[in-house]
């Protein structure tokens, strides 16, 4: 077996050495290194669970003013300088009222936000009457009132169901269905003004808002005759000619000409003459 070239390993040692050395230096470099990043990371961690998102004003917000989100930005503050019911989001704060006055960089506080007072409807009939519009309540049935599904905030037409009188005043000659008014807001239905709640009476009547002119017509129809409400969708605002109905009236629309009766008996009032003949006196039909 040959023996190594001692005085060339001799020469080359150092150099052997220096490797070796540069080797541990780079392993115990990178070692440091991991270990450093290691603690800066859980520093960094912990840091930000110390932190927090909170909502400031950009700039003076008067009070009773809709903020917007260019009204305000988001900081980042420790935790321990937070206040309670301070806004943490701006989803939190976005078109809400402020209640008071806040100073530019001011955290919002989220029980300063709302509706402001003069803002608010309150629960009273009165506050829901559109202006140059009166309250008129109309006793209804199930009939009447679409089968009770009528809800505050509705929009109806409302018809009337009258006797024409006939010959010498009398009534029950001639029934007719009378268009009165289209598109009218229900303002309540029983004692209850918002949709959706129930009333905490029977609801045996609605609150209508008719103009005055309108208010007079409907109690009139009241005393002489019947209410009947139809319902409308929501989005259909226009109104649609609709003339008064009769039994001509049906029947010209549902019997085609061909098939009516020949001799089919007048629902109109017949107009009258009075004959007399000494003391006895005639009534007489003209055509």
């Amino acid at each position: 077996m040959a023996l190594p070239n001692l005085p060339a390993l001799k020469k080359n040692l150092p150099l052997v050495i220096a490797g070796i050395s540069a080797l541990l230096a780079v392993f115990f470099i990178n070692m440091y290194i991991k270990q450093q990043g290691e603690e800066a990371r859980q520093k960094v961690e912990q840091s930000q669970k110390n932190i927090a998102t909170i909502v400031v004003a950009a700039g003076d917000i008067p009070r009773g003013t809709k903020i917007t989100d260019q009204m305000i930005r988001e900081e980042r503050v420790p935790k321990q300088k937070v206040k309670p019911n301070t806004a943490t989001s701006a989803a939190k704060v976005l078109y809400k009222y402020a209640l008071v006055s806040l100073k530019k960089g001011e955290a919002i506080p989220l029980d300063k936000l709302g509706v402001p007072e003069e803002k608010r409807l309150p629960d009273i009939l009165s506050s829901r009457i559109p202006p140059g519009k009166r309250a008129v309540t109309i006793p209804v049935d199930d009939i009447s009132a679409v089968g009770g599904m009528i809800q505050p905030g509705d929009a109806v037409d409302v018809m009337g169901l009258v006797s024409i009188p006939g010959p010498e005043g009398k009534q029950g000659e001639n029934i007719t269905t009378l268009p009165l008014f289209q598109n009218i807001q229900v303002l309540a239905v029983g004692n209850e003004l918002n949709p959706g709640r129930p009333s905490e009476k029977p609801r045996s009547n609605i609150t209508l808002a008719l103009a005055p002119q309108e208010a007079n017509i409907i109690t009139f129809m009241q005393e002489y005759g019947k209410i009947r409400l139809v319902l409308r969708s929501p989005g259909d605002k226009q109104s649609a000619h609709s003339v008064p109905t009769d039994w001509d009236t049906v029947l010209s629309t549902i019997l085609p000409q061909q098939h009516r009766p020949e001799q089919a008996p007048s629902l109109k009032p017949r107009r009258t003459i009075e004959i007399y003949h000494g003391a006895k006196k005639e009534l007489k039909s003209v055509e």
